[in-house]
């Protein structure tokens, strides 16, 4: 009984091989048809699955207590971006303080050097003029 097996098998297999043997000689593209899956066979049969479209019933909530919820977490976001833009906005100040002041710091050193140097120039030339 198991010489018969492959002896079928290969019966079978022989039109297939000549029919491709035929098109790939006539140049035609070879596409065979899918037959219908045996009742041992375990195929996988792969089903296309319909445009992801998002139903308009999951997106609604389903009653008033998850409406609240949601509406709830809506405001909480809300609030928590403004307190946010409100920190940045206080840091961006500060930080603008601190600038300021260092450049007004900066400004009364560079004077201050200036003042010293035209001083030591002026020492220094009074000196050499004896």
């Amino acid at each position: 009984m198991a010489a018969e097996g492959p002896k079928k098998a290969e019966v079978e297999a022989a039109p297939a091989v000549e029919t491709a043997a035929k098109a790939v000689a006539a140049e035609e593209a070879v596409v065979p048809a899918p037959g219908p899956p045996a009742g041992d066979s375990k195929a996988l049969v792969v089903v296309d699955k319909v445009a992801d479209k998002p139903c308009v019933v999951n997106n609604t909530p389903r009653n008033s207590n998850d409406r609240d919820i949601a509406l709830a977490k809506v405001e909480i976001e809300k609030r928590n971006s403004l307190i946010k833009a409100w920190e940045e906005n206080e840091k961006a100040k500060a930080d603008n303080k601190v600038a300021k002041k260092q450049s007004i710091i900066l400004s009364w050193e560079n004077t201050k050097k200036a003042v010293i140097e035209a001083q030591l120039k002026k020492k220094e030339s009074v000196r050499y003029t004896w």
